[in-house]
């Protein structure tokens, strides 16, 4: 399953669940990290961006 979001056109989003080996496609950054929540605890040390341009700081 994937989806293409209005605001990001050119980049198409997968979801890794939909794939048939997840573990070959590790995170390597949090997107929107504003909308995470607060019971969800991230120690992974990966970047975080807010909202939903990545390419931002």
């Amino acid at each position: 399953m994937s989806f293409r979001s209005k605001n990001m056109s050119d980049v198409m989003h997968f979801f890794t669940a939909a794939m048939e080996e997840p573990e070959k496609f590790a995170p390597t950054l949090h997107v929107a990290f504003e909308e995470k929540l607060p019971w969800l605890k991230l120690a992974d040390n990966l970047p975080t961006r807010f909202g939903p341009d990545y390419t931002k700081d």
